[in-house]
């Protein structure tokens, strides 16, 4: 609902808010699979002042995405410090974005990479539009064959048809 033509912030359903407006979702009710009975998207007026990315409806579960740079073990000083927690380590070259050193990479993490269900989910089209108005909008998304809300973003799980991450 958008009754104040300031706001930007609307629902999918056009119904008014249960949670506040900084609440990661505008009610707490959810459908018999789990996803949530509604969600955020930029209101109409937002939304109209155009796209920074094309809109589309749908995207794949492929899974998180795997190192840009050659895994390395862990050295003995490593090991010792981190008891364990983690099985390898991705050095960034430098100049690199993020870390100054690189990330450390748990053997959970390694055995994700590009484990995702494969299947299609497709949203509503205010909420694809939302996506093409602001990548960044949201930090996760929901998986139809999973049954639950994993992250998008550069290390999200989802990928759009032209194989771009969701979210990015």
């Amino acid at each position: 609902m958008c009754e104040d033509k300031a706001m930007t912030r609307c629902t999918v359903t056009g119904e008014t808010p249960e949670n506040p407006d900084d609440a990661p979702t505008p009610t707490e009710r959810t459908k018999a699979d789990g996803q949530k009975a509604d969600h955020w998207v930029l209101c109409e007026e937002e939304r109209a002042k155009g796209f920074v990315r094309p809109v589309r409806d749908s995207y794949i579960h492929v899974g998180a995405p795997g190192p840009e740079f050659e895994l390395r073990d862990l050295k003995d000083d490593e090991r010792e410090r981190f008891g364990g927690e983690f099985a390898k380590f991705e050095p960034y070259p430098e100049g690199h974005h993020g870390s100054a050193t690189g990330k450390y990479w748990t053997q959970a993490d390694i055995n994700a990479i590009g484990k995702g269900c494969q299947v299609k989910t497709t949203m509503p089209r205010a909420i694809a539009e939302t996506y093409a108005r602001q990548p960044r909008y949201y930090g996760s998304t929901w998986c139809c064959g999973c049954r639950k809300y994993l992250p998008v973003g550069k290390d999200g799980e989802f990928v759009w048809g032209d194989g771009s991450r969701v979210g990015t």
